[in-house]
């Protein structure tokens, strides 16, 4: 979820530059990503219905701004979580609203969560690196590796 929101809002780049259009395309080609790389089939496949795709399959049409946040939306709801489990999310509107971005830099859950940053001290942190490891091992199998790396590395 933070992956693609916050990456999309390229919260340290200067708004218009070519910084951020970088780090916005690169967000969309994470979300492309998804539909093959997430490693639950059930996200998998939702992924692929919101973005006109197959699950198992990245997606080759363009990713709209819509779509984008709808699979931002999805990234948290084929978990089983939603905005009220967590304190100050990081919500569609903190995108090119530095307010909104300054509440929601520290998001932490509102209860203690199973998994591996359950107990993590700095929880979205934690959340960044393991997902980025759980998709590039499944990347990794699929022969996706360098788009995700392509996708990653600007956000």
């Amino acid at each position: 979820h933070d992956l693609l929101l916050a990456g999309y809002a390229g919260i340290f780049m200067k708004s218009d530059s070519a910084g951020l259009l970088e780090v916005q395309i690169a967000s969309k080609k994470l979300a492309a990503l998804l539909p093959a790389i997430h490693p639950l089939e059930r996200c998998r496949e939702r992924f692929a219905q919101i973005l006109g795709g197959t699950a198992g399959s990245p997606v080759l049409t363009e990713v709209t701004n819509d779509m984008h946040i709808n699979v931002a939306g999805e990234a948290w709801h084929c978990l089983a979580l939603v905005e009220e489990d967590f304190k100050n999310p990081f919500l569609p509107n903190a995108i090119g609203n530095f307010e909104a971005y300054k509440a929601a830099k520290m998001t932490v859950p509102k209860r203690t969560l199973n998994g591996l940053c359950g107990q993590s001290a700095w929880p979205r942190t934690c959340s960044y690196w393991v997902s980025m490891h759980l998709l590039a091992a499944r990347a990794d199998l699929l022969l996706l590796g360098h788009q995700l790396l392509d996708a990653l590395i600007p956000i």
